[in-house]
């Protein structure tokens, strides 16, 4: 009995790696056809192989899957000493009391620094990076924007500086001093009030009493006249000019125009003027 000859065939091997996130999965197909097979036994056999490669493949997903859901995720890796060290270095640099850092990383989801990751600290190192230039910038513009403009001092009011010039002319005037030139000048002070009324002061008695109606020298007579050691003083000698230079030249120091009494008389006669204005 003679061995049939066998039929000639050709054999083709595909071969695919399948990526599936980090893992390989190798796919092996091997179909063999006789040399007069014909276009559709060829056809059915491609199909046949991409039919099974499917299935092949669906199969590996689900079991990469499995294995995957079961794995332990991977704990995080702490943060290093040189991050933390950096992290404390930038917070010194922008001076941030520990109160400021604190809620500085509340804000970025961190809520206790012992169990800071290393990506954590990361995110929190450029963040203050970031902060530390807009920091120097402002400071920057501080240092070169001009300083503020002193305010203007207001103009002298010309009826204050009057009013001031005469009050200090009659201040000399009470000393015994000849009217001051214009200008500020120190409180003055009578040097020697038993010494005989000055000139100044004579003239400024004089104006003030021309000043007074009859009635309001009447109602400062006593006063007037008690200064001099007298009872009364009679309005006609009050308003004659002779009067005070005669007072002024008396022996009688008891009754003497001094220097010290022509202030007080002076001051009596403003404190009537005062009262008149009020």
């Amino acid at each position: 009995m003679s061995t049939p000859t066998p039929t000639p065939t050709i054999t083709r091997t595909y071969r695919v790696a399948v990526k599936h996130g980090d893992d390989y999965t190798t796919v092996e197909e091997t179909i063999t056809l006789s040399l007069d097979a014909s276009d559709e036994d060829v056809q059915r056999a491609v199909d046949l192989g991409w039919h099974i490669f499917a299935a092949q493949r669906e199969a590996s997903e689900a079991q990469i899957d499995q294995i995957r859901a079961a794995a332990p995720e991977p704990a995080p890796e702490p943060a290093s000493d040189g991050q933390r060290k950096l992290i404390d270095a930038l917070a010194d640099e922008l001076r941030w009391p520990d109160v400021d850092l604190d809620a500085f990383a509340a804000a970025r989801g961190i809520t206790g620094w012992g169990a800071l990751t290393k990506r954590q600290a990361s995110s929190m190192i450029d963040a203050m990076k970031a902060a530390k230039v807009e920091d120097e910038r402002q400071r920057a513009e501080e240092r070169a924007a001009p300083p503020p403009a002193a305010p203007a001092a207001p103009a002298p009011d010309p009826d204050q500086l009057a009013r001031a010039r005469q009050v200090q002319a009659e201040a000399h005037a009470r000393a015994g001093m000849a009217p001051p030139d214009q200008g500020p000048r120190r409180p003055v002070a009578i040097r020697d009030p038993e010494a005989p009324a000055s000139d100044p002061q004579i003239a400024l008695i004089r104006r003030k009493v021309a000043e007074r109606d009859d009635a309001s020298l009447k109602a400062l007579a006593p006063e007037i006249a008690a200064l001099f050691g007298a009872t009364t003083i009679e309005i006609k000698r009050l308003r004659a000019a002779t009067t005070w230079v005669d007072l002024r030249d008396r022996d009688d120091p008891a009754k003497r125009l001094t220097k010290g009494r022509a202030s007080d008389l002076i001051t009596l006669l403003d404190r009537e003027e005062r009262r008149a204005a009020a």
